[in-house]
């Protein structure tokens, strides 16, 4: 803000080349005042002088902003200006963050439309760009496509692809791609999202040998330190019903509601009841972790169920009925969840031999 009254006072918030960088600056700090100082700078600047770093300036500050769709508008009125194409290619990467953010795949695809249209070549920043946008819009298929056009690939690439392939159900692409990082790409090295990813495939593949070697990877690394790889390691673990090597990847670690649920998920799976009752026995108790996580309470049902456990039963559904999962809701009609937790009540009263309540 002082750096801005300064140039007010100089005479420089005119000046297109400062008020980019100024612009940028807010970037860092993209909270409502930002984005008003922001706008005013650009606005200050006569229409005339703003050139394509001006224009990238804002639409940036913008995408990384809560209202993302501002930063489309505003490209679509930078499109309506004479620059050349090789010029805007920060301007698409940052239309693409947007869109990322607002999840719209029409409005994904427009974007890349326009990319192709204008002939703007697709140097690494602005290829990834439109891979994760594809990514956050749920269009895989897409963003692998995009993957494979591009001649040149980063670290950010590399990661990127495999957090999307495993977020996409293709866990044994992720594990492919996560492979050839190690072995290949091993200088531009693996980040903790791409190792949580190849965790996360394994544990849908079931693939004991392959999660073991990516742990290694994370150990050596340093990586398996970070909290969304160690409960990753554990989750897949607990799939390939290693459940005392999960334990050992949790031994240590600053317990959490995330871990809690894992914990418990993982217990349930492999038909540790009496492990799933002690967790939820402690602290919180089950209340914040149905918060949390509503499927919850359906391997909560199945220890219930399992041991005979009728008024712990009883309690959850309980809990479910405060928090508006019941039988006559709109959530169990239209919510597939509450159809699951319905059917997981059932389940319970039918093995604790009250066919009534059932």
């Amino acid at each position: 803000m002082k750096t801005h009254a300064r140039m007010v006072k100089l005479g420089l918030d005119t000046n297109p080349v400062t008020a980019a960088r100024l612009i940028q600056a807010y970037n860092t700090h993209p909270c409502l005042s930002s984005l008003t100082n922001a706008r005013q700078l650009f606005d200050q600047v006569p229409a005339s002088s703003r050139d394509a770093s001006l224009w990238s300036a804002i639409i940036s500050v913008n995408a990384r902003s809560d209202h993302p769709i501002a930063a489309i508008h505003i490209l679509s009125k930078l499109l309506q200006q004479r620059f050349p194409s090789l010029s805007l290619s920060y301007s698409f990467a940052s239309a693409s963050h947007a869109a990322a953010c607002i999840g719209d795949l029409l409005l994904a695809r427009s974007l890349h439309t326009q990319v192709l249209r204008r002939q703007i070549i697709p140097n690494v920043f602005v290829s990834t760009s439109l891979l994760d946008m594809y990514s956050k819009c749920d269009s895989f298929v897409s963003a692998r496509k995009v993957f494979d056009l591009m001649p040149h690939r980063n670290a950010v690439t590399w990661n990127s692809i495999i957090a999307a392939s495993a977020a996409g159900g293709m866990s044994a692409s992720a594990l492919e791609l996560f492979h050839h990082v190690k072995c290949v790409e091993y200088h531009l090295g693996a980040d903790e999202f791409a190792v949580a990813s190849g965790f996360n495939a394994c544990a849908e593949l079931g693939d004991l040998r392959s999660g073991q070697q990516i742990h290694g990877y994370s150990i050596t690394t340093g990586i398996e330190m970070d909290p969304t790889v160690t409960n990753a390691a554990a989750k897949m673990y607990f799939r390939c019903k290693e459940v005392d090597s999960a334990e050992r990847a949790l031994e240590g670690r600053k317990v959490s509601l995330v871990s809690k649920l894992l914990r418990v998920k993982g217990y349930a799976f492999n038909e540790k009841y009496a492990d799933v009752v002690m967790i939820i026995s402690q602290g919180d108790g089950f209340v914040n972790l149905f918060m949390e996580e509503n499927i919850i309470a359906v391997s909560v049902l199945s220890a219930a169920a399992n041991l005979g456990l009728l008024r712990l039963g009883r309690q959850v559904h309980g809990i479910i009925v405060t928090f508006g999962y019941h039988q006559s809701s709109s959530l169990l009609e239209n919510n597939e969840d509450g159809k699951i937790l319905f059917n997981a009540l059932i389940g319970m009263y039918s093995r604790c031999s009250c066919i009534k309540e059932a």
